[in-house]
């Protein structure tokens, strides 16, 4: 049964019908106004100088090919100035009034409402902008060629573009509609993106200073494009970004719709309308402000980086009741840079989710700090540190950690670390749900037990490991270990008691973790060079431990990698690949262990090879070379050769994988049939004995010592253990990559420093400990970090010119050793400090020999400028891609309309 019509209702009105009318007025203003943009000449203009200014920008500036990073920052970061400048431009025309011109005026008579008219406008200047934007093609094609990106990323970032010049556009409309004179409309879109642009910038609030203003505008900039932009560009779609853009594009086309419905209607603009608009702009900004407070997202990079780690939601679910998290944030912003303001939202999200993550258990307090305040001592006293910056201010961003008794604290949260974020704040947490702490030996003729308290210099790395555990330092000519170890690292421990090797042999057999590392060139420890161990058929040295385990030390030779080496810069300041320095990445990296399986990749320096029994299927081969592209060098050549000569010496033997890193489970034998019948040092086979050793110091830990109880009875001795099923044993043929030089870079932050990580080799190190520990539960969150992206296509060339001059450049790096021995033979032989002290006869002759030397050097110059020399091409090849491929883009585009409109026109006039 149908319901009686109401008087003066239309019978032919159907719901949505004004809508359905409102969007086809929309559509055929925005096809008219894109025929008239694309068949423009000076849109082809507009086209070819925004990818131009685009690409100059990032080539020519910042020369995007010398930063050796496979990613789209560098555009994302000039495109907002670009935009800011040409979308003004595109637009100014949109509601000008030039004489000789009816088409607005004619547009303006059509029975359309105000709202389709700007609507369509803004839509077919939108189109011509993406479109524009979908001409940086050639930068696409140019980052994926020379690298692996995150694709992830890249879409995002794409899309943060896309909404950005959207927003720019419509923006740029609602000043055109402002002013029917085209300049004026320009100049007014001009300023209205500038200050846009600039409030999502840092040198807005540090302009105004400190007070309403600075802080108001500081306030502002979740508004600004430029700020989502940003965030988006990290790799996620946050809807509080989309919602953001949406209305800052809704509300510049109400504006522009509102000015053009009073010009129709001849308004004059009056002081009225003046306060109608500040009142409607405040309103806006009002719920701008609001959006930014929306949480949903969706991460698309790689590793999913802003998603919650599986561990770290069960860490947030297995916390006690109880645990209070005090976070510490300056009050006052205005000084602080925005991407530190950035982090700390991250930071205060992050502990909110975990928070929310773990049902109630988990209580989140949040303190704004300013100086001399009672928040500020706590603060302090805790441990949270102030941090001062270059303009002399200072600022606040740490958290304290309470449980019972029990209490952490991250003094600073460094936006350095901000890939390890997650990490540290699980690791808090799941400290003070830890009954215990594990405890671990560090044995190391590198260390003295008064390192338990102090920090050894170089070795940074060691103290993220005190922060974790109980580190206990054993002197390395102890008798034997202490009790209570859960895990022993053994560094470069090449002579020890036979008693501390059974010792370290019972720890393995009691089904602790045990993990060594050697190193037959150490460059951070030249005191090791004296001695080397090699496995023999007695228990003399760890090797034969290590053997009789089933991981063979090979310490006599380097290994070398072509396909792994590492950037360096050789004798006359250039950069090469070195292949003793082993850079292994993933393809290099077990994904069969938890140890290395999230790993990116590692930094070794000259290592050494293990031979693991291939039918041990225990045994894992952590890190290994390539099969086709690695081979050794005798270590003793590395004593006096340079890095040039090395390089020209190596030949990769190939045949098989060499092993670097090796990881055994079990089970095990023991080494020994019971306790040493002697307590003496061990006699490890050796060129010669060091100079001097050191006076036996006692064990230090880094938990608080107990007093000695002197009338404590003397041990019993403990049963001889003869196997074990089950234990973690690792052995790493390399010591040099626990040192900074090899893993970490120096941050200053004010009067502080704090490390940065340049590689995996930090989080490698903390997850052989929690492995060996029993306690791998947070290895996958600290692994999952994204390491930088390089250029792998230069580095793969410039090792390809390295192997194909190598031959060439070998000879004439021995001719110039040649001649260069031959000089200094004459000094040597004479007694003379240089060549001048020389007789006459003798100095003729060095004379003749350094200009035999001059044309073997500049043959050796010539021959390495042709490595390189493919290199620069390919820069400069794609330098002229991306000048000219967007232009060129443009104009085949323009070209393509050219012709679709002549066709369009000739078909028209044609008899049909």
């Amino acid at each position: 049964m149908t319901a009686p019509l109401q008087d003066g209702a239309d019978p032919n009105h159907r719901p949505g019908a004004a809508l359905g009318q409102w969007l086809a007025d929309t559509l055929t203003i925005a096809r008219h106004e894109a025929r008239q943009l694309f068949y423009s000449s000076l849109t082809l203009i507009f086209q070819v100088w925004f990818l131009l200014a685009l690409a100059i920008c990032i080539f020519l500036v910042a020369d995007f090919y010398t930063t050796d990073l496979a990613t789209f920052d560098l555009q994302w970061t000039f495109l907002p100035w670009v935009a800011l400048v040409m979308a003004p431009a595109l637009a100014m025309r949109a509601f000008a009034e030039s004489p000789g011109d009816r088409g607005l005026e004619l547009m303006m008579s059509l029975p359309v409402p105000s709202s389709a008219i700007v609507a369509g406008k803004w839509l077919a200047g939108t189109l011509v902008l993406l479109l524009t934007l979908a001409m940086t093609a050639p930068f696409v094609f140019t980052v994926g060629y020379l690298g692996n990106p995150d694709w992830g990323i890249a879409t995002t970032g794409y899309l943060g573009a896309a909404l950005l010049v959207a927003v720019f556009y419509a923006m740029a409309i609602q000043a055109a509609a402002f002013s029917k004179d085209h300049v004026v409309a320009y100049v007014s879109g001009l300023a209205a993106l500038t200050a846009l642009l600039l409030i999502g910038w840092d040198t807005a609030a540090k302009v105004l200073g400190t007070g309403p203003a600075a802080e108001f505008v500081s306030s502002l900039i979740t508004i600004s494009p430029k700020y989502w932009l940003d965030r988006m560009a990290q790799g996620r779609i946050e809807l509080a970004a989309v919602a953001t853009m949406l209305l800052l594009i809704a509300a510049a086309l109400a504006g522009a719709t509102w000015m053009i419905e009073r010009r129709r209607m001849a308004q004059p603009t009056d002081l009225q309308t003046w306060a109608l608009g500040f009142l409607a702009v405040l309103g806006a900004v009002i719920l701008l402000s609001g959006t930014a407070r929306l949480p949903l997202s969706l991460d698309l990079t790689a590793a999913q980086e802003f998603t919650l780690h599986k561990e770290t939601r069960a860490v947030a679910v297995a916390a006690p009741e109880g645990i209070e998290i005090d976070f510490y944030y300056s009050e006052d912003e205005t000084k602080i840079p925005a991407r530190i303001r950035q982090h700390a939202k991250r930071v205060r999200n992050l502990l909110h989710e975990i928070a929310g993550q773990a049902g109630g258990r988990i209580k989140v307090v949040e303190h704004r700090t300013s100086e001399d305040t009672e928040v500020e001592e706590n603060a302090s006293a805790a441990g949270v540190r102030r941090i001062p910056m270059s303009s002399g201010d200072s600022f606040i961003l740490g958290a304290v950690f309470r449980h019972a008794d029990r209490q952490g604290v991250i003094p600073y949260f460094d936006e350095e670390r901000a890939e390890l974020l997650e990490y540290d704040l699980a690791l808090a947490i799941n400290a003070l749900g830890r009954k215990t702490t594990p405890r671990i030996g560090l044995l190391s003729p590198l260390l003295r037990s008064s390192n338990a308290q102090i920090p050894r210099e170089g070795l940074a790395m060691l103290e993220d490991l005190k922060r974790n555990y109980d580190v206990a330092i054993i002197p390395h000519f102890s008798d034997e270990l202490p009790d209570g170890l859960d895990a022993l690292i053994v560094i470069d421990a090449r002579i020890l008691k036979r008693s501390m090797l059974y010792s370290i042999d019972q720890h393995l057999m009691a089904g602790r973790g045990l993990i060594v590392m050697l190193d037959p060139y150490p460059r951070f420890n030249r005191a090791g060079l004296a001695v080397k161990p090699n496995p023999g058929g007695e228990i003399n040295d760890i090797t034969d431990l290590l053997a009789k385990y089933g991981a063979r030390y090979r310490g006599d030779e380097v290994v070398g990698d072509v396909a792994l080496a590492a950037l360096v810069t050789g004798s006359d300041g250039r950069q090469l690949n070195y292949p003793f320095w082993l850079r292994a990445k993933r393809s290099a990296l077990s994904s069969r262990h938890p140890v290395t399986a999230s790993l990116n990749e590692l930094l070794f320096s000259e290592a050494g090879g293990i031979d693991i029994d291939a039918s041990n299927k225990s045994a894992v081969a952590l890190v290994e070379t390539t099969e086709d592209r690695s081979g050794v060098l005798p270590r003793d050549e590395f004593k006096e050769a340079n890095t040039d000569k090395l390089v020209a010496d190596f030949k990769p033997s190939g045949g098989k994988a060499r092993v670097i890193a090796a990881a055994i489970a079990g089970p095990y034998e023991s080494a020994f049939h019971g306790p040493p019948p002697e307590d003496g040092p061990s006699e490890p086979s050796k060129d010669e004995e060091p100079a001097a050793s050191s006076e036996p110091e006692p064990t230090q830990s880094t938990e608080k010592a107990t007093p000695p109880n002197e009338t404590e009875p003397p041990k019993k001795p403990k049963a001889h253990i003869p196997d074990t099923k089950a234990a973690g044993l690792f052995v790493v043929a390399d010591a040099d990559w626990l040192f900074d030089p090899m893993a970490l870079q120096a941050v200053s932050v004010g009067k502080h420093s704090v490390m940065r990580p340049l590689n995996d080799n930090a989080a490698f190190l903390i997850n052989l400990a929690e492995y060996a520990t029993g306690n791998p539960r947070l290895i996958g969150i600290r692994s999952r970090s994204a390491l930088r992206r390089p250029f792998t296509r230069v580095a793969d060339m410039l090792k390809e010119a390295q192997a194909r001059y190598r031959s060439q450049e070998a000879d004439y790096v021995e001719r110039i050793a040649s001649v260069e021995g031959a000089i200094a033979k004459v000094l040597e032989t004479t007694g003379a400090k240089s060549a001048e002290q020389l007789p006459d006869a003798l100095l003729t002759e060095t004379r003749d020999l350094r200009t035999k030397l001059l044309p073997f050097r500049r043959e050796l110059r010539r021959i390495r400028r042709s490595m390189r020399e493919d290199v620069e091409v390919l820069g400069l090849r794609l330098t002229l891609l991306n000048l000219f491929g967007g232009p060129l883009l443009a104009l085949l585009f323009a070209a393509f309309m050219w012709k679709l409109r002549r066709r369009r026109c000739l078909a028209a006039v044609s008899p049909k």
